[in-house]
């Protein structure tokens, strides 16, 4: 819900809507290019607006990769204040890695940083991060550590709290990190 509330207060958003409005069926793209605002600002407002169901996304496909073209659907959006902000006192958080054997990571050591993280070896499964996750998951402590508050390391990480906060929940549910007690 949080990504929803970002890209409903970005600068474009209205004028975004707007044009698919007024011309459905058209790909990030062309969008951008018609308001001059860059594709990828335009392409994460129409995604996000689609996981949520406020524009219907047609995928055509043809020569080279498959475009994806937005049409505006509307609706009513309703924001549980208390659903919200529950995760909120996990900020005080103590957590480190779990330690478990069948977890690694890519490292770039030299900017400090996890490029992604791998379930069972090379040939197991693999999530990409991001800089600012993987700069977060490099300065989380080790197993063997006490472990440091989330909101300690996000502020150092230079991640958004909340951020930090669902990327932790994440990383729980796949046994990366773990919270002491």
């Amino acid at each position: 819900m949080i990504d929803l509330i970002r890209i409903l207060g970005s600068e474009h958003i209205f004028s975004i809507i707007d044009f698919i409005q007024k011309n459905p069926g058209q790909n990030a793209s062309s969008i951008a290019s018609s308001l001059n605002i860059h594709t990828v600002t335009v392409q994460r407002a129409l995604e996000t607006l689609a996981k949520y169901s406020f524009v219907d996304v047609e995928e055509k496909r043809g020569v080279g990769r498959p475009s994806r073209n937005f049409s505006y659907r509307g609706g009513k959006l309703t924001i549980d204040l208390n659903d919200l902000f529950s995760d909120y006192d996990l900020k005080n958080d103590i957590i480190r890695e779990s330690g478990n054997p069948d977890i690694s990571f890519s490292y770039d050591v030299d900017k400090e940083t996890v490029n992604a993280i791998l379930f069972g070896g090379k040939k197991g499964n693999k999530i990409k991060l991001d800089v600012k996750t993987g700069r977060f998951l490099w300065l989380v402590p080790p197993p063997d550590s006490k472990g440091e508050t989330i909101e300690n390391i996000c502020h150092e990480a230079g991640v958004p709290l909340i951020d930090a906060i669902r990327f932790c929940l994440k990383m729980q549910e796949l046994d990366v990190l773990e919270v002491i007690r």
